[in-house]
């Protein structure tokens, strides 16, 4: 089956470029310095991780299969806006050639912190932990760790052993691979209203939202977790 007829199978669903940047900003802050192997799997870690967390979508991405795991759809053109924007750097000449998929690991193509990239970075505290956590934990595992890491995941499992498989081109991140209702127990609750909060009222400082959000839910730590 061709990709576009896979597409058209596929509910549309409202993607949030501001949200997306916003997650490429922060990580890049952090790790200042990305393949783009390692940068897709960052970001489907991100959103993967906000769902189990939070019990709800961030930047609405579905990721698509390619033989080595997920990758944002149409990767090289956000990458490129993400230069236009200053939020990025890379070499758009490396990236704009042709590779084929079995290529592997082969001809790393490095995406840097800019200039505007503090810019675009997430404000409150929840989230900015949130993804500090997520770059210690994952920037620095080798490709092949990663892989093995992502194919672990819920949605990879479920897309892998489901009836309908390709090598590339299916969707990831859908209802029908990861339900956001089976992560909502009371901790991913708590944390969910706290982080609400948290975007509601950036002005009240962090001690105050602790305080706050233990009286949302039994929280049995607020700072999320990419375990």
């Amino acid at each position: 089956m061709k990709l576009q007829s896979i597409l058209s199978m596929t509910p549309p669903i409202q993607r949030d470029e501001n949200n997306l940047n916003q997650v490429a900003a922060t990580i890049l802050s952090f790790v200042q310095e990305l393949g783009v192997y390692h940068y897709n799997k960052l970001i489907y870690l991100f959103e993967y991780f906000h769902i189990k967390n939070f019990g709800k979508r961030y930047t609405q991405e579905l990721f698509i299969k390619y033989p080595h795991g997920p990758v944002i759809i149409n990767y090289k053109g956000h990458i490129e806006s993400l230069v236009d924007k200053h939020i990025a750097n890379t070499d758009i000449t490396k990236l704009q050639t042709k590779r084929c998929l079995d290529e592997g690991y082969g001809g790393k193509i490095s995406i840097y912190k800019a200039e505007l990239t503090e810019n675009f970075t997430f404000r409150d505290v929840m989230l900015l932990s949130f993804t500090r956590e997520l770059c210690d934990k994952f920037s620095t595992m080798s490709v092949e760790s990663l892989e093995s890491f992502v194919y672990s995941t819920a949605p990879m499992k479920n897309y892998v052993n489901s009836l309908y498989k390709k090598e590339t081109g299916g969707y990831i991140l859908t209802s029908d691979c990861i339900k956001i209702s089976d992560h909502r127990n009371p901790t991913t609750e708590g944390r969910r209203k706290a982080l609400l909060h948290l975007q509601t009222y950036p002005e009240i400082d962090y001690a105050q939202h602790r305080q706050l959000a233990e009286e949302f839910a039994p929280l049995s730590s607020l700072r999320p977790s990419v375990a």
